[in-house]
């Protein structure tokens, strides 16, 4: 299959859960939209000796069906750097191996990269998800998820890689005890590579995590992410991260992030601040 099907594939795969949804509503719920908007800020070297500095400020719209959901991600994109760190998925990651001869980061360079700033729309995102199982019901919540990225930011100014990428993965839950809950996801992810970089690899990332409803309105949840590299020879991605959301009222909340790279292959470190509302 090549990517120009790859694509088609995935756009009526997705295609077809919103469509099998709009069919289904959810009858016992009334606020079946949900949009939110955030601003996350990542700094970090990903073993190039240079700093790259990345704010991300995506609007998503979500729209909840009986059995699945659906996302659209329109997001704005500043990055300032060398030029050898490109955005997929609105995830800051290397996008060369370090040229022979070249020094290691921290002994000195032999020659001084250019900064480079830009900003601009991003890649636009497209995701569906299926509830295969619900804890109300079932032992633990498990969804099947599909995505693909449209190609909608500039490679040109170095804000995405120009071509398209799809996806697919699952996302479980499952609540123990009263107040603690546990999630693991996995997905992977057809790359494609843009001209001038070194052949982009297909990637397979999995999160786990541990959430806890300190009060009511408040939960905390810690994450452990690892990602493959995209390129041989580079640092897989890896990080941790701490989340918190608070409720405000029924259907306004207040969600935030603060990531720790462990790797190269990540950023030294980020943060994420954001609203969401449902109706």
């Amino acid at each position: 299959m090549n990517r120009q099907d790859s694509g088609a594939w995935f756009a009526v795969l997705l295609s077809c859960v919103m469509v099998w949804g709009s069919a289904s509503p959810a009858a016992a719920q009334t606020r079946d939209w949900k949009v939110s908007e955030s601003v996350t800020y990542e700094r970090g070297d990903f073993g190039t000796g240079t700093e790259t500095t990345t704010v991300y400020i995506p609007t998503v719209l979500k729209r909840y069906f009986e059995k699945g959901d659906v996302s659209l991600v329109v997001p704005y994109l500043h990055i300032e750097g060398s030029g050898d760190v490109v955005t997929v998925n609105g995830v800051p990651q290397r996008s060369k191996k370090k040229p022979k001869g070249a020094a290691a980061p921290g002994t000195g360079s032999t020659t001084s990269a250019a900064t480079v700033s830009n900003g601009g729309i991003g890649d636009v995102l497209l995701k569906g998800s299926y509830y295969v199982l619900e804890e109300t019901a079932q032992p633990f919540n498990l969804s099947v998820v599909a995505k693909i990225k449209f190609p909608t930011a500039s490679h040109s100014r170095n804000l995405g890689t120009g071509k398209f990428d799809e996806g697919f993965g699952a996302e479980a839950s499952k609540q123990i005890l009263k107040n603690w809950t546990l999630f693991s996801d996995a997905y992977y992810t057809i790359l494609g590579t843009p001209a001038g970089a070194d052949t982009f690899r297909n990637q397979f990332a999995f999160d786990i995590g541990a959430g806890y409803q300190i009060i009511s309105p408040l939960n905390l949840s810690l994450f452990f992410e690892q990602k493959t590299a995209i390129v041989a020879g580079t640092s897989a991605p890896r990080d941790v991260s701490l989340n918190a959301e608070y409720q405000l009222t029924h259907d306004f909340r207040l969600f935030g992030t603060a990531l720790a790279g462990l790797s190269d292959g990540s950023p030294d470190y980020g943060l994420t601040a954001g609203v969401s509302y449902r109706f």
